[in-house]
């Protein structure tokens, strides 16, 4: 790392505070379920149909986005998608109906496609072998801490805003943070990955197979 303020303890820290809070926004409306059942006279199907398709409609875009950050680095990508899908519950909030609501929780949930696949390549990429792994389970392990923050914050704010208001405090929330957060970007920007590909030596045992190199290739 050429800057001296990007270290990877920085990098950990902006890594995990993506996923808590990209974690957090697709946890909340679990809590609101009930309230926005009753509020919009949903039945159960469009219920469950409302929460599978938020949650489901993150896998569109994780595949694209890999291929993203390799030109445009994974920083951008994550600030963007968490941008998008809280963009996307300020939608949900003003929704006055299931289908509004339904389009928005499909808009919304497709830009929490960046945050599985690019937040553990940066922070991979941030550290030696020696602290590899537990670097990348802290920051998988910090989305647990958004889903266990969200239905105590979900149901706190319901009870004062209501469905629609929580959604709307919430997501203009992680548009300011992003926002602020894409102002430290000379300080976290990794970077495009190095796209170039280390060939293993000849005697390791893992390069032996054509198997073992496609895993690799992974």
């Amino acid at each position: 790392m050429s800057n001296p303020k990007m270290t990877p303890r920085r990098i950990l820290i902006f890594g995990s505070s993506m996923h808590i809070w990209s974690d957090l926004i697709f946890a909340l409306l679990i809590p609101l379920l009930p309230a926005i059942k009753d509020s919009l006279g949903l039945t159960y199907a469009e219920v469950g149909l409302l929460r599978s398709t938020h949650s489901g409609a993150t896998a569109v875009l994780q595949v694209p986005a890999g291929f993203l950050a390799e030109y445009f680095g994974e920083f951008w990508m994550l600030v963007t998608g968490n941008l998008w899908a809280s963009a996307g519950l300020i939608g949900m909030g003003l929704s006055n109906g299931f289908w509004l609501l339904f389009i928005f929780a499909i808009i919304g949930g497709m830009g929490g496609g960046t945050q599985h696949p690019l937040a553990s390549s940066m922070v991979s990429r941030a550290y030696n072998d020696s602290g590899r792994s537990a670097a990348v389970g802290t920051v998988n392990f910090s989305g647990d801490l958004g889903k266990m923050i969200a239905p105590a914050l979900g149901g706190t704010l319901l009870i004062i805003f209501g469905w629609g208001g929580t959604m709307l405090y919430i997501g203009a929330a992680g548009v300011f943070l992003m926002l602020v957060t894409s102002a430290f970007n000379r300080n976290l920007n990794m970077g495009r990955p190095n796209l170039n590909v280390t060939t293993l030596p000849s005697g390791d045992p893992l390069g032996e197979s054509p198997r073992n190199k496609a895993f690799i290739s992974l």
